[in-house]
């Protein structure tokens, strides 16, 4: 995949992926899908996410990684705006539930999501809002309340 990125100019996935900020990883990977040529060996979309992650990783950019994520996933299903449009909920149910999230992550997954929505639910953002990127101050205060992952928020200690 890094020889794909590469012929399109990218020194890496991570970078591929940050010179499209907001774009959804399906249509990213639609795309290398789209660029590959009779000798390439076909990647898979879990591949792209892998990758990303494992590069932010070395990078030590993954607090970046999961909140540029977040944003490409919000504005995939509520592009629109936070509480706009028809089937909002279910809407608003697969932009967290659908977050890609590193390997690390993934015996507790959707419990950081689920932290993750509901400090956004908690800031309460304007009803059209919509972030263009993670440095959007929405995000920035969603990621400063549940990062990082393995510590509880001052409300979940207040519960014990």
């Amino acid at each position: 995949m890094t020889d794909r990125v590469a012929r399109l100019g990218f020194p890496g996935v991570l970078e591929f992926t940050t010179a499209h900020p907001g774009i959804p990883f399906g249509q990213l990977f639609r795309y290398l899908g789209d660029t590959q040529t009779a000798d390439d060996i076909p990647i898979a979309y879990s591949q792209l996410e892998a990758v990303y992650f494992q590069e932010a990783e070395e990078a030590a950019l993954l607090r970046e990684a999961v909140a540029d994520c977040f944003v490409r996933k919000l504005r995939q299903h509520l592009g629109r705006g936070w509480k706009r449009g028809k089937r909002l909920r279910e809407r608003q149910a697969n932009a967290v539930s659908q977050l890609e999230l590193p390997v690390g992550f993934r015996s507790a997954d959707f419990s950081f999501a689920m932290r993750l929505w509901d400090a956004l639910e908690d800031v309460d953002p304007p009803v059209a809002w919509c972030p263009e990127s993670r440095e959007d101050p929405v995000i920035q205060e969603v990621f400063a309340r549940v990062w990082p992952p393995g510590e509880l928020s001052p409300a979940d200690s207040n519960d014990n």
